[in-house]
């Protein structure tokens, strides 16, 4: 297909003047409220974030919440799953793209205020940039915060800009009820701000191209990559193009540490789409993709490196939160080195039960996604490390690439 986001120079910064050249802000924000939301429901755009939510509901409520304080908006590209880089590439080389879907939907909210959150200082430098190359209807602040994996949970935003910590608060009020300074707040994804720019494009609906989605994409072994890939193209697909030639995957953790981890065969096309089909237990989340190597790697490893990853960053603010993580870890990496007893499958089956919903930033959610998914579609990988320690699991201890599975430079 051909790419709206990478152009014909992908790692050259797109400025005012080459953005307005191929008709950049010729509609913003000259949409109305009703008209904007008609496009966003009829493309059913989700937010790219993680959690797929309908823009345009969000947009709703904060309309409908809003009287008589004005509304706050807010471009959240803090990105912290360790495997995404696509919002970076955004902020750093497409500002303009998500200053246009920015202020278009400040326009269609009546907001008077709006902010970019990011972790990343180059994003806030090309953001800020971009930002002195025109005059935009509202003040827009670029605000950086600490580079954390919580930062990006939407009341940890509204709470950094309010001038707190950027650490998770209790809910309800959502960001919508009562957001910056007790506004309401709709808080979107700049990926999410992306696409709307490419939805009220004036070609956007004689394009006749299926909707896309940026992914970004990773193994323990080989350079990431960035992809603009059509809606429903199939996980294997995705793993022979990132492949070539010179790698098989046995398994990919999706859509980062929230959208679980599937296995990799012939028989398992999984279809890349926000909406899952009914019954799925993985999620596109914010489309990233950790291919595991089947050389060089392992599922339960990959797993277990996740729920330690999760286990450390977490807010540290809710005991069963904090609890939870750190126990599940500590058996994942017990099944890796060998010293898991049988009961360890009882063990997960309770866990992923009663860890969802245990805290402020849905942390164990995502480690009870990954316990169920290797109880079910890795079961017989589990057996294979009860009966004895994973040669590969000990490999990839040995030569240092579990510590540095998560050192992804972008």
């Amino acid at each position: 297909m051909t790419s709206s986001i990478f152009l014909d120079a992908p790692w050259e910064r797109e400025d005012n003047n080459a953005y307005i050249a191929r008709g950049g802000y010729s509609c913003a924000p000259a949409h109305s409220s009703g008209e904007l939301l008609a496009v966003l429901r009829d493309a059913d755009l989700r937010g790219r974030g993680g959690a797929a939510f309908p823009t345009a509901t969000k947009l709703e409520a904060v309309l409908a919440a809003a009287p008589p304080a004005r509304p706050v908006l807010v471009a959240n590209g803090a990105e912290g799953e360790p495997f995404s880089f696509k919002d970076r590439y955004l902020m750093r080389y497409r500002p303009h793209r998500v200053l246009e879907g920015l202020i278009c939907c400040a326009a269609a909210v009546a907001a008077d205020q709006a902010f970019v959150y990011t972790c990343d200082d180059r994003s806030a430098e090309s953001l800020r940039a971009a930002l002195r190359e025109r005059d935009y209807p509202i003040p827009v602040s670029v605000v950086t915060s600490e580079h954390t994996y919580v930062a990006g949970e939407e009341t940890a935003v509204v709470n950094r800009l309010s001038g707190g910590l950027g650490l998770p608060t209790d809910k309800p009020p959502r960001p919508f009820e009562s957001g910056v300074h007790g506004r309401p707040t709709v808080v979107l994804n700049v990926d999410t701000l992306a696409q709307v720019a490419g939805l009220v494009h004036p070609t956007a609906a004689e394009d006749g191209t299926p909707a896309s989605f940026l992914a970004s994409v990773v193994s323990i072994a080989g350079e990431p990559a960035l992809y603009e890939l059509p809606e429903g193209t199939s996980v294997r697909e995705l793993a022979r193009d990132f492949a070539g030639q010179e790698a098989t995957f046995s398994a990919v953790v999706m859509g980062g540490f929230f959208g679980g981890m599937v296995p990799l065969t012939d028989e398992n096309q999984v279809a890349l789409q926000f909406v899952p089909p009914p019954g799925s237990d993985t999620a596109l989340g914010c489309a990233s993709f950790f291919f595991v190597d089947e050389a060089q790697d392992c599922p339960v490893a990959a797993a277990a490196d996740a729920a330690a990853y999760l286990s450390r960053h977490n807010a540290r603010q809710c005991g069963p939160c904090v609890r939870g993580t750190a126990t599940a870890a500590k058996a994942l990496e017990s099944l890796c080195t060998g010293k898991a007893a049988e009961s360890i499958r009882d063990d997960f089956a309770r866990w992923a039960e009663i860890l969802p919903g245990r805290g402020a930033c849905a942390v164990p959610d995502g480690v009870a996604r990954l316990l169920r998914c290797l109880m079910t579609a890795f079961a017989p990988v589990v057996q294979t490390h009860l009966a004895g320690r994973c040669e590969r699991c000990v490999d990839l201890t040995a030569s240092g690439r579990r510590r540095s599975r998560f050192a992804l430079t972008f």
